[in-house]
């Protein structure tokens, strides 16, 4: 369990906070290219909107955090099951969230869930 604590202080301060900041990038570029030719348009301005996504999506990766350090939990020291208990409900989950907003661009938040599995497998080979 002291490795599950570590991966969920390294997903919380490191990897949940660069996620955030991509998205939020992203986030703005998509406002400049959807709103480039509209100079009549006042817009909220680069900086909100960076900081509103980039808030709303590190509070999104917190839970994501502490979603895999439960699956730890439960799970116990099977890879296998502790993918499929945290992947399973997660792309379900986006996928309802992406079919009810009906936006594909919700999709990129599976980039969350391969990368956190991809730490998770490092973290459960390295400890075994």
């Amino acid at each position: 369990m002291d490795q599950a604590k570590k991966e969920l202080l390294l997903n919380l301060c490191v990897t949940s906070f660069i996620l955030s900041a991509f998205y939020g990038g992203v986030a703005v570029y998509m406002d400049h290219s959807v709103a480039s030719d509209t100079s009549y348009i006042s817009g909220p301005g680069d900086a909100a909107v960076f900081v509103l996504i980039f808030l709303l999506a590190y509070a999104l990766h917190v839970l994501i955090s502490f979603a895999g350090y439960a699956t730890a939990a439960i799970s116990g020291p099977s890879l296998p099951l502790r993918l499929i208990a945290f992947n399973g409900p997660g792309l379900l989950l986006i996928g309802i969230t992406a079919f009810a907003v009906k936006s594909a661009a919700l999709l990129l938040l599976v980039l969350t869930l391969i990368i956190f599995s991809i730490i998770m497998v490092i973290n459960t080979t390295r400890s075994a």
